[in-house]
């Protein structure tokens, strides 16, 4: 299950009229399995924390997309991401934790 939530993110892509279904889609599976599962509920957080500050990343980008460097920034952005989350998937089905460097930790 914790594989499924780091990989969820992942169908934003794919319902692009969508536009916070990186963030509601691990966000919900989390709420509900939270509590019965540890390992999940840890890895729940970090998709949360990483895909928040992925998403105010892009909307920082989105609303100064006049300059060039913002563009190039999200198409950065947007690639480590998935890079990112298929690595975080990979270890998290092999049962290892995994941190994605570079995130705000909100949710504690």
């Amino acid at each position: 299950m914790a594989m499924i939530c780091h990989l969820l993110p992942l169908a934003g892509c794919l319902l692009p009229h969508i536009p916070v279904f990186n963030v509601v889609a691990p966000l919900v599976l989390w709420l509900i399995k939270k509590d019965s599962m540890p390992f999940l509920n840890e890895q729940g957080k970090e998709v949360l924390n990483f895909q928040i500050t992925v998403s105010l990343i892009l909307f920082a980008c989105f609303i100064t997309f006049w300059l060039l460097i913002p563009i190039a920034i999200a198409f950065v952005v947007a690639v480590g991401t998935i890079v990112l989350m298929i690595i975080a998937a990979i270890q998290v089905n092999e049962g290892k934790p995994y941190r994605y460097p570079f995130t705000l930790r909100l949710i504690k």
